[in-house]
């Protein structure tokens, strides 16, 4: 009897599931039959609406191509038929960037290069089934889902009503509602001619267009992450300006306008603390890297701590042991790091603290510039190796080395909800450092600074009303009117939050819970949902950064190609023959 598998989502994440189903069935004897039917609304399956091949070129990857390793598709045999091979995105794209020097700077491809590269690849593994029923391809949206009798029945925009044996779910960003201030800036602009407001970031065309309809516009940027960078290069460069090479230092840049650049753009957040650069080239980057000898007490410390009852010391020996190897790096940094007589334990209480509690005074070692835009150069010439390194900035740097052991700690181990939460929390404070932009996104920001066009003096908190005429911020006695708002802060991975229609019937039908109000759906090793597998019931499973809370980790491209979805496929085999016999 044939099994039908619905995978709902074919970005990265839908692609890998389908090819480890392809590897699994092809390593067993006597595989089970399925049938598996991917839904992908965009017309590039494989890479989905975040890697979308036709993008903006401005929207860059966060991940130097140096350490964007995806893996190749090995070449099998699926019920006879031959699936070829696929190289890994170093390959297929050009020469490979670790042969460059480590003193060069790394390059960041764009993320519609990565989107081609994702789609050819699952256009090679569909193509091998054009001739068979393993694989079909839907271009449609699901908006239900409907458990009926021991299956679910999948429902679409398009009408399609699908019978399957397992549902997963394996979409990427969602929708959330609006908090209290979007929300009333949406109702407050609704039929307005004269102003607008954007509560996405993308896709970034339908904003440039609004600048460029939009004579002397004045922009406000609402976030201060990534985010904002991408829609802040697509508002300068993207309209025609160009950034060019300043003396200053060899990463500088000076901004030449086009004339179709907003009038004033201005990014604003609670706090106003801009991102740190990664470092500009992997010699730079390997000061980091902390000795073995120090990542693996940080591996054993914290999985002590897991493995007791309770695990109730498990935040504190997070903080203590990650400090502890901070620590470590900052003494070997030597003359690099700022000078401080203190002794390694001493150090390590301060990160410690730090971890704690950011706002922790402790200007000795902790950058607390006089502006944004002097923190701003003072983090890239860390970056840069041209300035002695603060300690939040080394911190920063080593819990992103230490990451992915963090990860693969902490995803499934973690039993009580609440404690998830805090170190989850946690996690995302500090992609403030361990996920900041290129040094070259942070010379584009701080030209557009001296240029007069980003204005940083109201990044911080300012306050804001709003008008029939748009929006005036203030902060510290400035003033600046703007008549258009982007909101740049992305979509949260609480599910209680989200507002697709699809997911708000399966959390209303009960057919997935969310972990924690802040947290997204548990699920299991396997990735289906809930507490244990029930063979009463129809399995769910959830690939997508919704999975945030039993997994920790779930933004990053290198997770959509790691062992999660071949745990899911074997399950998938599993329980397949399990019910054929």
């Amino acid at each position: 009897m044939i099994r039908t598998i619905g995978i709902v989502g074919c970005g990265p994440r839908g692609l890998s599931a389908v090819e480890s189903l392809c590897l699994e069935i092809a390593g067993r004897d006597g595989a089970p039959a399925l049938s598996v039917h991917v839904f992908e609304a965009t017309g590039t399956p494989g890479a989905g609406p975040v890697y979308d091949p036709e993008q903006s070129r401005q929207n860059w990857l966060n991940v130097a191509d140096r350490q964007l390793d995806l893996p190749a598709r090995k070449p099998v045999t699926v019920y006879g038929i031959a699936v070829p091979g696929f190289p890994g995105f170093r390959d297929h794209v050009g020469p490979d960037a670790t042969q460059a020097s480590p003193d060069t700077p790394d390059h960041y491809s764009t993320r519609a290069l990565l989107g081609q590269y994702l789609h050819a690849r699952f256009v090679s593994l569909a193509d091998a089934f054009r001739q068979s029923d393993f694989l079909t391809i839907h271009h449609d949206t699901v908006i239900d889902v409907e458990s009926v009798g021991s299956g679910l029945v999948i429902k679409t925009v398009a009408g399609v009503q699908l019978p399957v044996d397992e549902l997963v779910l394996a979409a990427g960003h969602q929708p959330t509602e609006p908090d209290a201030q979007l929300a009333q800036w949406l109702r407050g602009v609704a039929g307005s001619d004269t102003h607008i407001c954007f509560a996405d970031p993308y896709p970034v065309e339908p904003i440039c267009e609004s600048v460029r309809r939009t004579a002397n516009a004045g922009v406000a940027l609402r976030g201060f992450g990534l985010s904002m960078i991408d829609v802040m290069k697509n508002l300068s460069e993207g309209l025609g300006g160009q950034f060019v090479r300043s003396s200053r230092r060899e990463t500088a840049l000076k901004y030449q306008a086009s004339g179709c650049e907003p009038r004033l753009i201005v990014p604003f957040s609670l706090d106003g603390l801009p991102m740190a650069p990664k470092p500009l080239n992997k010699r730079i980057d390997d000061l980091y890297v902390p000795e073995e000898k120090d990542a693996n007490s940080f591996t054993r410390e914290v999985s002590d701590a897991l493995a007791e009852v309770g695990q109730g010391r498990v935040h504190a020996q997070l903080i203590e042991s990650m400090a502890g190897v901070a620590a470590s790096v900052f003494s070997r940094l030597g003359d690099r790091a700022w000078p401080s007589t203190e002794s390694a334990s001493t150090i390590a209480r301060w990160c410690a603290d730090y971890l704690l509690d950011p706002d922790t005074p402790n200007d000795a070692l902790i950058l607390r510039s006089e502006s944004t835009a002097k923190m701003i150069d003072d983090f890239v010439q860390m970056a840069c190796g041209l300035a002695p390194v603060s300690l939040d900035y080394c911190l920063g740097q080593v819990w992103h080395h230490l990451q992915p052991s963090l990860y693969t700690l902490l995803s499934y181990a973690v039993q009580d909800a609440d404690l998830m939460a805090e170190l989850v929390a946690l996690n995302e404070r500090m992609k403030r450092y361990a996920f900041g932009p290129p040094v070259t996104s942070m010379e584009r920001l701080l030209a557009l600074h001296q240029a007069g066009i980003l204005d940083l003096d109201l990044v911080q908190d300012p306050e804001i009303s709003m008008s029939d005429s748009g929006w005036r911020l203030r902060h510290n006695g400035r003033s600046e009117q703007v008549g258009i708002m982007i909101n740049t802060v992305l979509d949260s991975t609480a599910v209680s939050d989200v507002c697709s229609p699809l997911f708000k019937v399966m959390l209303n039908t009960g057919l997935v819970q969310p972990s924690h109000p802040d947290l997204g759906i548990r699920i299991q090793p396997d990735a289906t949902a809930g507490e244990e597998s029930s063979t009463d019931s129809a399995p769910i499973a959830i690939l997508g950064r919704l999975a945030q809370g039993s997994l920790v980790g779930v933004d990053s491209i290198h997770a959509c190609f790691d062992n999660r979805q071949d745990r899911w496929a074997r399950g998938v085999l599993a329980r397949a023959m399990q019910r054929r016999h």
